[in-house]
């Protein structure tokens, strides 16, 4: 994706050496030409569809929506090239930095209003496949959201109360003397 008009003056490249190497020597005292690929960035859900450049009610890897999360069937990827190429054909309709007509534009294709992601020129880069869960906080809300309210359905609030206020208490490990169908929030 080239430049648009706007940005051909003073802009600074930031992933160099993603396109051309460096050379690196290792302890042996051989060198190499090291490049810098984009392979794997770790956060949160929140952060992800900024980066890929989908509102909140999106998927940041694949093109479903809201609607669409339940569906048994998978969706195509959210590539990074077709990202790119909403971002230019909507620069031709409007200008990015008049910011409320743009913010209206963008909203229309289902885009947040960000006109130039970091990972825009770097190579081999695409968020459908560089973004990655954060995998502490995703298996608390996968456990704290399916597996406990199944087993609320299955076994009972009850029965499962009961499990857990008889335990024995232990150093170290959270002991539930109410039981746990009351717990609203996990944490670490």
């Amino acid at each position: 994706m080239s430049l648009p008009p706007m940005y051909e003056h003073g802009f600074q490249v930031t992933q160099i050496l993603a396109k051309h190497s460096t050379s690196t020597t290792d302890p042996l005292g051989y060198t190499f030409n090291c490049y810098t690929p984009l392979i794997a960035y770790i956060t949160d859900l929140s952060k992800q569809q900024l980066m890929a450049c989908v509102p909140k009610n999106a998927s940041p890897i694949t093109a479903a929506t809201l609607p669409q999360f339940g569906d048994p069937e998978p969706r195509e990827p959210c590539t990074g090239q077709a990202t790119l190429e909403q971002i230019k054909c909507l620069y031709s309709k409007v200008n990015p930095w008049d910011i409320i007509n743009f913010q209206k534009k963008v909203k229309l294709i289902k885009l947040l209003g960000v006109h130039l992601p970091f990972w825009w020129d770097w190579r081999f880069a695409d968020p459908a496949y560089f973004l990655m869960g954060e995998i502490l906080h995703t298996c608390h809300k996968f456990f704290f959201n399916h597996i406990l309210a199944w087993c609320k359905e299955v076994a009972g609030k009850h029965n499962l109360n009961t499990q857990y206020k008889t335990q024995h208490q232990c150093i170290g490990v959270r002991y539930f003397q109410s039981g746990v169908s009351h717990v609203k929030q996990m944490t670490g």
